[in-house]
């Protein structure tokens, strides 16, 4: 890391979580910088236990990230949302991709205000060597984020788990949403090319024309890899409209959530950063005086009329 004599570099995983009624930015930290979809599941192990535990009646998981084809938009990280889907007994999950530039304001705030706050603690003193220097000096000064360190050993323990062979998922750089759903076939996903959350269904309904693919390689299941449309019974039993419903503020706006349907779900969104060497300094710090105002903006969700609990992870 750029602070220390040795010029190592430290991993951060940002983001927000979203309630109803409140919300919760995290940064993770890691000495292992990779950016694999197995570190990745390890960064974001201690954020959803942390909501398993304030809101255990959580069975529903929204995720929201940028698509870079090296992290989160890959057949790994696919592989690695159903696993774990089934291991924390949910009832299905999304993962939603921005467009490229879009999205990334708020992770990127908090990215900014842990560099900053990292920054000032080395201008007075402070050497920060490892992750572990930086979780202690965060944890001692940091009121508003929770932060957590990652133990490295644990990623090459996830990593074990992928398969040796994960079908490729034709057409993956266009794709928007990928979808799971553990009352159908648990290793099959739902794809399409345009994030949709569509009236009650909350993303499991057959708008956009949704498509199945297989994480797993299997004889009854080589026609998924073929990206065949889906026509299964449920995706089909409710019509969806044929015009977006109205749409309010950027979160809702991006994802075409229609704005009477909030739900009793959670939904993430996340970057993952690295620190690297900067002569900047900021006096000030904007991020904690904003983040109220940014939370209520970007989750939308206290127009809703019927009290449901939803928690958002950035």
């Amino acid at each position: 890391m750029h602070y220390g004599a040795s010029n190592l570099q430290i991993c951060l995983h940002t983001g927000m979580v979203f309630w109803s009624d409140r919300s919760q930015s995290f940064c993770t930290l890691s000495d292992n910088t990779s950016h694999q979809p197995a570190a990745i599941w390890v960064h974001l192990t201690p954020i959803i236990d942390m909501i398993k535990r304030e809101t255990s009646e959580t069975t529903i998981i929204h995720f929201y990230s940028d698509g870079p084809s090296a992290q989160y938009r890959q057949k790994n990280n696919f592989y690695l949302l159903v696993y774990y889907t089934q291991k924390y007994v949910l009832q299905y999950t999304t993962w939603s991709f921005y467009e490229a530039g879009y999205g990334k304001n708020l992770v990127d705030g908090i990215g900014g205000s842990i560099k900053r706050t990292l920054d000032r603690k080395v201008c007075i003193g402070n050497d920060i060597v490892y992750a572990k220097d930086a979780y202690n000096l965060l944890k001692q000064c940091l009121k508003a984020t929770k932060v957590f360190l990652i133990d490295s050993s644990e990623i090459e323990n996830v990593t074990k788990i992928l398969p040796a062979k994960i079908p490729v998922l034709k057409g993956t750089m266009n794709l928007h949403q990928i979808i799971t759903d553990q009352s159908d076939d648990p290793l099959t996903i739902k794809y399409r090319d345009l994030g949709y959350f569509c009236s009650d269904l909350r993303g499991q309904c057959a708008c956009f024309s949704p498509k199945l693919h297989s994480v797993l390689p299997s004889l009854s299941n080589n026609e998924l890899s073929q990206n065949y449309p889906l026509t299964s019974e449920k995706s089909t039993a409710s019509t969806c409209p044929t015009q977006e419903p109205p749409l309010s503020l950027n979160l809702v706006e991006e994802f075409n959530i229609p704005e009477e349907h909030f739900i009793d779900d959670l939904i993430l969104t996340f970057e993952r950063d690295q620190i690297c060497p900067r002569n900047d300094h900021d006096a000030e710090d904007p991020w904690y005086k904003n983040i109220n105002a940014l939370s209520d903006t970007e989750k939308g969700l206290l127009n809703n009329n019927n009290n449901d609990k939803l928690a958002t992870l950035a």
